[in-house]
C-alpha cells in the first residue's frame, strides 16, 4: 500500500471523526456556558449521545486492507476509551459509544463477493459468524437506533456493540491438497 492511499483512509475515518466528535463536544459546551444564566429547565439536552461507526475490521483486521482496519480499530477502541472518560466530564447526561458492524448485505457487498475469484469473502462470511449470514442494512440502522435511544440504551456508555451476525474469527489460509487437485480448506482463527 502507498502512503497516500494510508493518509487518506486515516484522513477520512480518523480525523473525519475526531473533527465530528469535536464539534459534537463544542457544541455540548456551548449551549451549557448559553444556558448557564437561563432557568435550570432549559440548559438541559434531551438524549445527548454520539455514535461512532466502526467496522469487525477494527476487531479482527482484513487481510490487504490494514489501513481500514487500523483506522476503525483507531476510533472505535482507542477514541472511545478517550470520550468514555471525557464526555461525562462536559456534560452528565452525555453518552458516546459505537457500533461495529460485520460485513453488511448491500449491493455492493453482493457485487465484491460475487466477483470472480472474491467468493472467498463470502465464505469467510458465512464459515466465521454464529448466524452464518451477512448483517442486514436494517440490523445496522436499528442499532445506532437502539444506542441513539436515551430510553433503551441511557446507561448503555463508552461500548462498542458488535453487530456483526456472531463473528468469531476470520479464514487464515487456503490450501492444495496432497493430491494435486484443487481441495480448499478453511482453518477459522477464532478471537478469544
Amino acid at each position: 500500500m502507498d502512503p497516500s492511499t494510508w493518509n487518506r483512509i486515516f484522513t477520512t475515518n480518523i480525523h473525519g471523526t475526531f473533527l465530528t466528535t469535536k464539534f459534537w463536544l463544542c457544541g455540548l459546551r456551548d449551549h451549557i456556558s448559553s444556558s448557564s444564566s437561563s432557568s435550570p429547565a432549559n440548559t438541559e439536552i434531551k438524549n445527548p449521545g454520539f455514535i461512532i461507526i466502526g467496522s469487525e475490521a477494527g476487531h479482527f483486521g482484513v487481510e490487504t486492507q490494514a489501513a481500514y482496519s487500523a483506522s476503525k480499530s483507531a476510533v472505535q477502541y482507542g477514541l472511545l476509551s478517550s470520550l468514555r472518560v471525557e464526555v461525562p466530564k462536559i456534560y452528565a447526561r452525555a453518552r458516546s459509544n459505537a457500533i461495529a458492524p460485520g460485513a453488511v448485505n448491500t449491493p455492493r457487498f453482493r457485487e465484491e463477493t460475487n466477483g470472480a475469484g472474491t467468493r472467498r469473502w463470502w465464505k469467510e462470511c458465512e464459515a466465521t459468524t454464529g448466524l452464518k449470514k451477512p448483517v442486514e442494512v436494517e440490523a445496522v440502522a436499528r442499532s445506532v437506533l437502539f444506542l441513539a435511544s436515551e430510553r433503551w440504551s441511557g446507561n448503555i456508555h463508552g461500548q462498542c456493540l458488535n453487530v456483526d451476525s456472531g463473528k468469531q474469527g476470520v479464514v487464515v489460509w487456503e490450501y492444495e491438497g496432497d493430491d494435486g487437485g484443487k481441495k480448499e480448506e478453511e482453518k477459522v482463527l477464532m478471537d478469544g
